[in-house]
């Protein structure tokens, strides 16, 4: 998919505030210059070697293993989700510090999320490595892991302007609206957390697709 952001993008009479450019501030000393720098050269690598542990709650391998039809789920629920935001972390950190090994490293992590999407864009390992049933039972936290996939995608289109990572999260959340568009009352109770509706909102605001905006209303609004 060729995605080309349009012009109006940014615009947003509902967004009082606005991503500055990365070039805009610095953090050159102090508490945050410190904490900033703790994530950079230690953090992420302590996450890393943390996602390929089997024993963690989040567990980077299952996207592949989903892909591969190999193994069992490790880790929680919310694995998924929890990888997003470490994915979302190392975009940050290239934002602002760059380094080609490290835009490498996400390129190849989105790959493997990649894999693993389903062809209707369905994409959560806890569920397609397991024997439950999509939109079952409110806490495998399938909503919840969609919506930081949004976040991070739109993020990382925004740093990069690569569609890799965006492209995932729009052939997911098209398959969202197709299926919760519905208002079945069967999946009402599924809105329970605030992510797939921060993300949903972030994904209109990047695509201007009005139907993710749809989506983030409440019913009958």
């Amino acid at each position: 998919m060729n995605f080309v952001k349009p012009e109006t993008a940014d615009i947003s009479a509902f967004s009082p505030l606005k991503r500055i450019s990365n070039e805009a501030v610095r953090w050159t000393d102090g508490f945050w210059h410190d904490r900033r720098l703790a994530v950079r050269d230690q953090g992420v690598q302590s996450l890393l070697e943390a996602l390929d542990d089997p024993e963690n709650g989040t567990y980077f391998p299952n996207f592949r293993h989903s892909a591969e039809g190999i193994g069992t789920h490790c880790g929680k629920e919310w694995s998924d989700g929890d990888c997003y935001k470490v994915i979302e972390t190392m975009i940050l950190i290239y934002d602002t510090d760059g380094g080609d090994d490290l835009d490498a490293k996400i390129d190849e992590m989105i790959g493997e999320i990649a894999s693993a999407q389903e062809e209707d864009g369905y994409i959560c390992t806890q569920i397609t490595m397991t024997d439950k049933e999509r939109w079952t039972e409110i806490h495998d936290h399938e909503l919840y892991n969609f919506g930081h996939l949004f976040t991070a995608a739109v993020l990382h289109h925004q740093v990069t302007g690569k569609t890799n990572f965006l492209n995932i999260a729009i052939r997911a959340a098209d398959y969202l609206y197709e299926t919760f568009i519905t208002h079945e009352p069967a999946l009402a109770k599924f809105c329970f957390n605030p992510s797939q509706i921060m993300g949903l909102v972030e994904l209109y605001r990047e695509t201007q697709d009005q139907k993710y905006l749809e989506l983030a209303q409440p019913a009958g609004l």
